[in-house]
């Protein structure tokens, strides 16, 4: 995967962020693969909101978790597009 340098250093760190959320590691347990669900990244990111992370911050931190996603689980579940609830 070719990164830019500030990816490669931030991704990581924002992976470890991600991983020891309560949520995530609650559905980790001891499995070496960090679990990537909908609802956690979305609650994950509300977090970093609340703590009032630049959006472009929160920005980098979804990708660090699709980059995760799709490089060690090889999947994409977790589509981080829009998504609108029906009113």
């Amino acid at each position: 995967m070719n990164l830019p340098e500030k990816d490669r250093e931030w991704f990581p760190k924002w992976l470890g962020s991600y991983a020891s959320f309560p949520g995530v590691r609650a559905q980790t347990g001891s499995s070496e693969e960090i679990v990537v669900r909908r609802d956690l990244v979305i609650e994950f990111l509300q977090k970093l909101l609340a703590a009032k992370t630049p959006a472009w911050q929160r920005l980098q931190a979804v990708r660090a978790i699709e980059a995760y996603q799709g490089t060690v689980l090889q999947t994409s579940v977790v589509d981080c597009g829009h998504s609108y609830a029906s009113p």
